[in-house]
């Protein structure tokens, strides 16, 4: 893989680029080319040259907006490259439009970084193939924007380079010493950017409320422009002599290894890479039971948890563990354990490498000036790399697929668009598995042209492993009410986030909708990707001639009651009012068109 990484930073550094410098070079040790593009008055360069890693300079300044374009898209054909790792939604509408065929993969590092307006939307929609964050808790929290497509949000936990074993008395007997820390001496470290959002200020509160004693000290790392309210807030209340504010360091990981142990306030970052370092190191770490923390950490076993805002209580609990060394070393010893198991910079580049290659192959297959492969037989095939056209070769009519599923084919003469037809279906299957919509399995397309200039097209698809029609799904659980009250509220939720999407299934039915049940919950499958539209924002019209279609498909089945309840949970995932709703379906729906009455009519 060819990887480019573009960061807008030009002063400061966070998380985020810290993340970024380490996937660069986990990924550049794994074989794959790694450029970093950055302005060059950042601390990029440096960096790079530490790391061997390529440095680029680039600025998006707003003052040159078609020169970065053009200079942008002149990078990306000059290196090849297969995929764009950036930070901020500006970065990602500037790599797509330089490069349409460059799969981009957008880093969210906080919860506050995507809105409800035009451009994020615009951007989650055509800007990203993939969204990277750090907790499923990160991930959960954008669930609640309706057109967010949740397939799309990939959690990944953050990884830290772990070096040496534990314990390791010379490495905190090194720390402390350039912490300047007095022999006895218990130090409380917190490392965030100080500002409102990182709740600094609460752990100086919870300082004070604990009194821990002469011998605490109270360190802060980081920089930020609450520094000077921090340390009037400390000076007044007596603490001017214990709190230590350290500013920026860039060995903070190895200073860690002093601490004894870790206050972590905030609850808007999604998985903090300094509790990590701090847990690697041993130390006893008590957070609050917000964002991402509660993945790491079990309560009582590799850390604490204490209810987020409440400083009392965690006043209490820094009191506790601070009386206690036995419980510090054992907690610590748990906490360091536990990140050398699963917390591993290595693992985190080998599960974002996965993703990388997989949205790369997808986004190959869109490009619309793919080569395709002519096989002995004169057959020309777009193909998914995992697809053997080897042994594939000439299609006849009636041809199933290696897993015993039907081939789809299209064959009719003198047509010259069939060919067009299948490469359209091909790449709208993997469209919608860009947006979060999983289809049956396209593998590959193919067309020539026959005897008397005939033209021939084929548009091979495979079965769905594990997977039954809705149809069956429903006869089956005919008589029990709670699964189908499961099922009903499960595909509400499914088919109004792909309306808020822009995805429109024309003509769904139950016999066209497939049902995956994985771990106890329902996934849905399109069968048929003929009648799929892809709109900016359906009209209302189009969404209540489909819903008409699918309550009669289902009506057969369910009472009025479960349809009442589909209808819902449709309307409140797509946050409508229930007579907006109805007026549209008495104004889609045609009373003579089904035996006993509207379909409108059974939710009056």
């Amino acid at each position: 893989m060819n990887c480019l990484f573009l960061s807008p930073v030009r002063e400061g550094w966070g998380r985020a680029e810290t993340w970024m410098l380490h996937l660069a070079v986990g990924l550049q040790a794994r074989g794959d080319s790694c450029a970093i593009l950055a302005d060059p008055r950042s601390r990029w360069p440096g960096l790079c040259r530490e790391e061997g890693l390529e440095f680029i300079p680039f600025s998006l300044r707003n003052g040159a907006l078609l020169r970065n374009g053009l200079r942008l898209q002149a990078i990306f054909r000059e290196r090849r490259t297969d995929a764009v790792i950036v930070r901020g939604f500006r970065g990602a509408r500037w790599s797509r439009w330089a490069g349409p065929g460059v799969a981009v993969l957008l880093k969210l590092p906080a919860l506050r970084d995507l809105t409800d307006r035009l451009a994020d939307r615009l951007t989650f929609r055509y800007g990203a193939d993939r969204v990277l964050v750090d907790s499923y808790a990160v991930r959960d929290h954008y669930r609640r924007f309706p057109w967010v497509p949740v397939g799309k949000i990939c959690a990944v936990h953050p990884g830290i380079p772990v070096q040496g074993d534990f314990p390791d008395v010379a490495r905190r007997r090194a720390a402390r010493a350039k912490l300047a820390l007095p022999e006895g001496s218990i130090a409380i470290g917190v490392a965030a950017p100080l500002r409102a959002r990182s709740h600094v200020m609460d752990a100086v509160e919870i300082f004070t409320q604990a009194a821990p004693g002469p011998d605490c000290r109270l360190l802060i790392f980081g920089e930020g422009p609450m520094q000077t309210e921090l340390k009037r807030r400390s000076i007044r209340q007596g603490l001017s002599d214990r709190v230590i504010f350290t500013g920026w360091r860039s060995d903070a990981a190895e200073l860690m290894w002093g601490l004894d142990m870790y206050l972590h306030t905030s609850v808007e970052e999604g998985l903090p890479r300094a509790m990590l370092e701090a847990m690697a190191a041993g130390v006893c770490v008590l957070a609050d039971r917000a964002g991402g923390a509660s993945e790491i950490l079990h309560d009582g076993v590799d850390g604490f948890l204490i209810p987020a805002g409440d400083l009392t209580a965690h006043a209490a609990r820094l009191r506790e563990v601070a009386a206690d060394p036995a419980l510090r070393a054992r907690i610590g010893s748990a906490a360091a354990l536990r990140i050398r198991s699963e917390f591993t910079l290595d693992a985190m580049v080998g599960r974002i490498q996965d993703v990388l290659e997989q949205t790369i192959a997808t986004r190959r297959l869109l490009r619309r000036r793919v080569k395709s492969v002519r096989t002995s037989d004169g057959w020309h095939w777009i193909a998914r790399p995992d697809f053997d056209l080897q042994k594939q070769g000439t299609v006849p009519i009636g041809a199933r697929t290696e897993s015993g599923s039907p081939a789809r084919l299209e064959t009719e003469p003198q047509t010259s668009f069939r060919a067009q037809r299948c490469r359209k279906l091909f790449r709208l299957a993997h469209r919608l598995a860009l947006l979060d919509t999983e289809t049956r399995p396209h593998l590959a397309a193919g067309w020539r042209r026959g005897v008397w200039g005939h033209r021939e097209a084929v548009l091979i698809t495979g079965s769905v492993a594990g997977a039954v029609s809705a149809e069956e799904w429903l006869a089956a659980h005919k008589n029990e009410w709670v699964e189908r009250r499961r099922f009903l509220s499960r595909f509400a939720i499914w088919l109004g986030r792909r309306h808020a999407t822009g995805i429109v299934p024309h003509g769904l039915q139950m016999s066209t909708l497939f049902v995956r049940e994985t771990e106890g919950d329902l996934h849905f499958i399109l069968g048929d990707v003929q009648q799929c539209t892809l709109r900016w924002k359906p009209t209302l019209r189009e969404i209540a001639s489909q819903m008409i279609d699918l309550l009669r498909s289902m009506e057969r089945d369910l009472s009025r009651a479960d349809l009442l309840r589909f209808a819902t949970d449709y309307r409140r995932i797509r946050h409508l009012h229930r007579s907006v709703l109805r007026r549209l379906l008495v104004k889609m729906d045609r009373p003579d068109a089904i035996q006993g009455g509207s379909v409108a009519s059974r939710f009056s």
